[in-house]
């Protein structure tokens, strides 16, 4: 929605108050971002005041531009979070205080801790939010036990800083942990390695599910294809001391590129890494992995039936390991959501 939208119809806000049984609320921009700037006051104090209800406890906000998240260290209520391009109002500070009182409830009622957080593409709100425990309030992104990240923009979006804090915070109690790495096709920024925080997973002594999905259209003909960090990631865990419980690892490639069957059939019959993965999930370190996913999603140009059997039969052959043991999982599906 665009804020022309949502000044064009003041009377819904007389609604809000009406949507008592709400738990999940999406904020968003449509084809463009939604500056929070040219909401009216009225408008805005309205979303505050329904995003600080006790009752919600899932929380999207993805392509907004200055916004003001002070209010945020007060929304100690929240399961669940998720930001996703979302830019605050320049040099904002929680020493500014909320622009306007909020109808916050008592804080006995609100002792929920964030589980689940995604974010992506949003560095300097993520930095302020991490403030908020040391400034007294009850907003809390320790007790975090599921986290996921859009790793595309990770440094021009100024995330690195705010995200290896995030980490520091949350890492012991960590226990599944995605990365989705999307390349927008409009974009026209470069492609880098992945920053090296992204795949140190030895810092999760708990974690028990690991998943990252690869765009290929982004990386097809490009050097830093990070599949051979990800094997080092693997790698280093297994020489760890400490020991390890992962139970789940997923590897997702989109492959919403034409020509898709020959791309995947390339793909798979050059690349190496598929018998170096499967050597290093059958050391000992990983004996308590149970499923190893590895899925290809398609758009539009689908990948012929009679061709999976092929391809896959060729991934199989390079991971006799992973397949005596069944715990490898190859699927094909059309691309998520």
């Amino acid at each position: 929605m665009t804020p022309q939208w949502f000044n064009d119809h003041p009377y819904f806000i007389n609604l809000l108050p009406l949507l008592t049984a709400v738990a999940n609320l999406v904020i968003c921009g449509d084809w463009m971002y939604l500056d929070w700037e040219l909401l009216t006051p009225e408008w805005r104090i309205a979303l505050y005041d329904l995003m600080a209800r006790p009752q919600i406890s899932c929380l999207k906000l993805w392509g907004i531009i200055n916004i003001n998240l002070v209010p945020f260290a007060h929304f100690g209520h929240l399961n669940k979070l998720f930001l996703k391009q979302v830019k605050i109002v320049p040099d904002t500070s929680l020493k500014d205080g909320a622009p306007f009182p909020l109808a916050l409830q008592p804080s006995s009622a609100r002792s929920k801790k964030i589980q689940s957080l995604r974010v992506g593409a949003c560095g300097e709100a993520l930095a302020l939010l991490l403030s908020t425990k040391n400034n007294g309030g009850s907003f809390d992104l320790s007790h975090i036990t599921d986290l996921s990240l859009g790793a595309f923009y990770f440094g021009e979006e100024k995330m690195a800083d705010p995200w290896i804090l995030l980490l520091d915070l949350c890492c012991k109690n960590l226990q599944k942990y995605r990365i989705i790495h999307e390349v927008f096709r409009m974009a026209s920024l470069d492609i880098t390695p992945f920053h090296p925080s992204l795949l140190d997973l030895q810092r999760f002594p708990n974690l028990v599910d690991f998943s990252i999905l690869l765009d290929f259209g982004g990386f097809a003909h490009d050097d830093s294809f990070p599949m051979p960090q990800v094997l080092a990631a693997f790698d280093g865990l297994s020489k760890s001391s400490d020991p390890i419980r992962l139970t789940t690892i997923k590897i997702e490639f989109n492959f919403d590129v034409p020509d898709a069957t020959d791309s995947l059939y390339s793909f798979v019959t050059e690349e190496e890494f598929w018998g170096n993965l499967d050597e290093v999930l059958a050391r000992p370190a990983f004996s308590r992995l149970r499923e190893l996913w590895i899925d290809f999603y398609f758009g539009n140009n689908v990948l012929h039936d009679e061709d999976w059997p092929t391809t896959s039969g060729l991934i199989t052959s390079q991971m006799p390991e992973s397949h005596r043991k069944g715990i490898l999982k190859l699927t094909t599906d059309f691309v998520p959501d």
